[in-house]
């Protein structure tokens, strides 16, 4: 087998790369996306409307019991928020269990893992608390952590604003200042990007554990995020600022009565701006359902960007998926929650050809690994497993396995580089039934016995 011949592996995307990738995927299911916005968004607005009946109810009550003891009418509006918070509690856990459902979809798309909303649904309803816990801490976090900007801006502005001011420019400090302040908060915001993605995807994580996993995806990718950040923030605000049309049109319609007597001014209010007000939000649900698909489609290509570039995930689950002998399309959705991905972005399911080309043409590259990445020990060894092993029974997807680590070694973490060679490395020896090394190696210095004993000798994969 020529070691220059074309091999399908994750490239890292770029920023537009990752936007267009989610746009693809989030056209291409449409309608599965913006129900599980629509289900979402109205799992969203039960807390308010239970809010507005609250107050009624409240109002209604002191108008009815206005003769009863304060004590009464107290504990009757307690009970009234407390039932109040709990379906609150209970609807935000709907909300961000079917807008992380898409994400979810999305990503078992990459990784030929594709399944329906009701089975995905199924697997991620035990974790609806844990999911929702993961969004509250980081909310919190974050309004701490911009409290805590917000103190330290003021005697930073003060400082800055001194020193420019001996040029007479003291706009230059407080810009600066405000730009500090706000670049900090904007890269740890970037660091929480997927923060629902590998509680969704990954094994046995709570809430805390998955904010961290978010935190040390992002490590050393922060600005690449922000851009797929901004780029996809700008792909949506002409949807956004649909919205503001009907309210700017309301407001546009009083400037002829704003000088006239209040009867008639309250009028035009009531008959024009507040109508205005009503469709430019439902406009901006509706939007927003829109959004949210390709939002969340966008997040699991960022994430399965990450953990490719950072942990080498397609050698990983590749390697589950070798081991079970499972090579069907798909595998049990209900069994394993690790998706499976074998050397690429996967493709997509049957009804998606146009998008699985488009995503298969930005992961296919050309490469070869240099003979000077093999060291001299693996060559010297790579005799002495021609004559040991059953070549034979090596299959091409181990082979694929061994070139892609090989490729990508210096691009991971070195406790995941060192466990994944160990993995790849036994799984390898056992299936050629090699009994003993030849001498003693490396796991990595193995592989590459490996590699070059089937290149050097043109031995061909046959299984």
């Amino acid at each position: 087998m020529s070691s220059s011949s074309t091999f399908s592996t994750l490239r890292p995307l770029s920023p537009g790369d990752a936007v267009s990738t989610g746009f693809r995927l989030y056209r291409s299911h449409f309608r599965t996306y913006f129900m599980l916005a629509l289900r979402a968004t109205l799992w969203i607005l039960l807390p308010l409307i239970g809010l507005i009946l609250l107050g009624m109810g409240i109002g209604i009550f002191s108008s009815l019991f206005a003769s009863r003891t304060v004590m009464m009418a107290v504990s009757v509006s307690l009970s009234l928020v407390v039932g109040l918070i709990f379906v609150t509690l209970n609807c935000l856990g709907r909300f961000c269990l079917n807008m992380t459902l898409i994400s979810r979809l999305a990503y078992g798309e990459l990784t030929n893992r594709p399944e329906t909303a009701t089975q995905g649904r199924e697997l991620l309803k035990p974790l609806t608390n844990r999911i929702r816990n993961t969004f509250i801490s980081t909310l919190i976090f974050l309004i701490l952590i911009n409290l805590g900007f917000t103190i330290v801006s003021a005697p930073l502005t003060a400082i800055l604003t001194g020193l420019f001011g001996l040029l007479k420019s003291e706009w230059i400090g407080i810009l600066l200042a405000n730009l500090i302040t706000f670049s900090l908060y904007t890269w740890i915001s970037a660091r929480f990007f997927v923060i629902e993605l590998p509680i969704a995807i990954e094994d046995n994580l709570t809430a805390f554990e998955s904010i961290q996993r978010s935190w040390g995806l992002a490590q050393g990718s922060v600005w690449r995020i922000l851009m797929v950040g901004t780029i996809a923030f700008l792909v949506t605000v002409p949807l956004y600022s649909l919205a503001s049309v009907p309210p700017i049109i309301g407001a546009v319609s009083l400037i002829p009565v704003i000088d006239t007597v209040s009867d008639t001014y309250q009028s035009a209010i009531l008959t024009r701006f507040v109508p205005g007000l009503v469709i430019g939000a439902i406009v901006f649900l509706v939007m927003n359902m829109m959004v949210m698909g390709f939002w969340q489609a966008t997040k699991a290509v960022v994430y399965y960007d990450l953990r490719s570039r950072r942990e080498g995930s397609d050698i990983q689950l590749s390697l589950r998926r070798s081991a079970r002998g499972d090579n069907s399309r798909g595998g049990n959705p209900r069994g394993d929650r690790s998706p499976i991905q074998i050397t690429s972005i996967a493709p997509l399911s049957s009804k998606t050809n146009s998008l699985k080309t488009e995503v298969t043409e930005i992961a296919n590259v050309e490469f070869f690994i240099p003979d000077s990445a093999i060291s001299d020990q693996a060559k010297r060894v790579s005799g002495d497993l021609l004559e040991q092993c059953d070549f034979n029974r090596l299959t091409h997807l181990q082979w694929y396995q061994v070139r892609d680590y090989l490729h990508q070694r210096d691009r991971l973490d070195p406790s995941v580089r060192g466990q994944r060679s160990l993995e790849l490395a036994r799984h390898c020896r056992e299936t050629i039934d090699l009994q003993k090394l030849p001498q003693k190696m490396s796991a990595d210095v193995f592989l590459e016995a490996l590699y070059w004993t089937i290149v050097s000798t043109g031995i061909q994969i046959l299984s």
